[in-house]
């Protein structure tokens, strides 16, 4: 065969030294090697030659192998059938792109050499054109395997990170079918989180439905009926009994995704919350045993009390008492008015905090009720010569109130105002009512609250540092018992100070129309 002219080629990227695809040309005719090397070379490709079938199998099983050949059906040794058979059955991996060259146009044998393992051949005497347009077929077909080996790699890679990440949390990562709840996937923390070996949790059953106790089974019902109604679903706690028979705390944390298929899954990250529930459980019962005490107390207290108060009314009415005892015995009958207050306070605080006091809410008219608080503080405005103004509309402004807890709550606003604010200043008391809420603001011209100490104005037993400066008599229950009641009345209470400025205290209330509304 003379070879006047080779047509070149682009070719492609690939596994030589030199970047180009290396492509095996095996014939036991020395001429037909020279113008398949030649060939080749001048298409882009790097050629390696073998003389016979057992140096191209030799070439071709080996680490470095090729990625194409192109092989001469007739070589001694082992011809070009057998070669791609042996390939094809030894090399378990990615095997290279068979091109078979054969002087044979029956059908059968094109057939049995296909069957073979021959990716494509070409007949004798064979066409340079059509030769380099199946080769580049060829590089086109490995360059895919290569892309897509590569790409099984990255995803590997991928995957093994993916693993090494949610294996070193510190919580159960794991993905079930929203169908059957079998679980497909977990990390190795899941183990310690669900105290189960992997096995036991992965597989084609429902891990939960054997493994939640049967207190949680309707809970944990619920929550999947919910996720699969509304796609989302609020972190959900839950007891386990483990192969010991001991019961531990979980909670899930779940998303809604679909794989390429359509399948709906679910992904979720399980923590084991033991230690958090046990924390909570003993918080509990310190606040009991706290709340009862105070009960306790106080209702030791409330006795003795109201004896030595009336004793001490008794004493105040005698005739004829010198100056000296009539005024010690006042300031004990106060002393012991105060005293009786904060036992009242300690009581409604513990029976407010256990939740075992009921309010009774009913309508009533906010505005008559914060004029009757004015009035319960009237003495004490008078003692201090401050000068009140009053914002109150003259209509009704019907809120849904318990009316006695109000009415103290309103107290504690206002005798604040009184108390904080030097003698002669100014106390201001509103009534407004928008958007479904009435609100009652009590401003005051009096010392102020520093913005550090306004974070922790509602919190019991808590007193801003210039209050206790002041020298003003106060326990640091008042505003915890507002917030109290004005949370359990539905509404909420807030301020605005400014160290120096005054203060303005608001609590707002849900208006008895719009109460009766969300009922409705």
């Amino acid at each position: 065969m003379v070879i006047q002219h080779v047509p070149e080629s682009p070719g492609a990227i690939g596994d030589g030294a030199n970047g180009r695809v290396r492509v095996l040309a095996a014939d036991d005719d020395l001429v037909s090697r020279q113008v398949l090397r030649r060939a080749l070379k001048a298409w882009g490709y790097e050629p390696v030659v073998a003389a016979d079938g057992i140096e191209a199998r030799a070439c071709l099983l080996a680490p470095d192998a090729p990625r194409m050949a192109v092989v001469d059906w007739d070589m001694p040794g082992l011809d070009g059938v057998d070669l791609c058979r042996e390939v094809r059955r030894l090399r378990t991996d990615t095997a290279p792109y068979m091109l078979l060259l054969t002087g044979k146009s029956d059908s059968a044998d094109i057939v049995r050499g296909l069957d073979a393992g021959a990716d494509d051949y070409v007949t004798k005497p064979f066409d340079l054109d059509v030769l380099r347009a199946r080769v580049s077929v060829g590089a086109r077909v490995t360059g895919l395997q290569g892309a897509l080996e590569q790409r099984f790699e990255e995803l590997a890679a991928a995957e093994q990170r993916y693993r090494e990440l949610v294996d070193g949390v510190g919580v159960a990562v794991w993905q079930a079918d929203t169908a059957t709840w079998h679980m497909g996937f977990l990390n190795r923390q899941g183990e310690v989180v669900f105290r189960r070996p992997l096995a036991a949790c992965v597989g084609p059953f429902d891990f939960w439905s054997t493994s939640v106790i049967p207190d949680d089974r309707e809970a944990l019902q619920a929550f999947r009926e919910r996720l699969a109604l509304d796609h989302v679903a609020p972190p959900f706690e839950y007891r386990i009994m483990d192969a010991e028979g001991r019961i531990t705390w979980l909670r899930d944390t779940v998303r809604l995704l679909c794989d390429r298929h359509g399948q709906t899954l679910v992904r979720g990250v399980t923590q084991d919350i033991a230690a958090q529930k046990e924390a909570e459980l003993a918080r509990e019962a310190a606040l009991q045993m706290q709340a009862s005490f105070v009960s306790f107390a106080s209702h030791q207290l409330r006795t003795p009390l109201a004896g030595i108060s009336w004793m001490l009314e008794v004493a105040a009415q005698e005739d004829g008492l010198p100056d000296t005892v009539a005024e010690t015995i006042g300031d004990a009958r106060e002393a012991c008015g105060r005293l009786t207050n904060l036992v009242n306070d300690l009581l409604n605080t513990a029976r407010l905090e256990s939740g075992r006091l009921t309010l009774s809410p009913e309508p009533a008219d906010l505005c008559a009720l914060t004029r009757a608080a004015l009035a319960g503080i009237g003495g004490l405005v008078e003692r201090h010569g401050h000068d009140v103004s009053v914002d109150i509309p003259g209509d009704p402004v019907a809120v849904h109130v318990d009316v006695k807890y109000l009415h103290e709550a309103l107290l504690n606003l206002m005798s604040n105002a009184v108390k904080y604010t030097p003698d002669g200043g100014t106390v201001a008391v509103s009534v407004t009512r928008d958007e479904g809420v009435a609100r009652v603001a009590v401003r005051d011209s009096g010392i102020g609250i520093a913005p550090e100490a306004q974070a922790h104005l509602f919190e019991k037993f808590y007193r801003a540092p210039n209050a206790e400066r002041l020298e003003t008599e106060g326990t640091g229950l008042g505003l915890y018992l507002v917030k109290l009641i004005a949370t359990r009345l539905g509404g909420r209470v807030m301020c605005e100070s400014a160290l120096g400025a005054g203060s303005t205290f608001v609590m707002e209330l849900p208006l008895a129309a719009a109460v009766a509304a969300r009922r409705d």
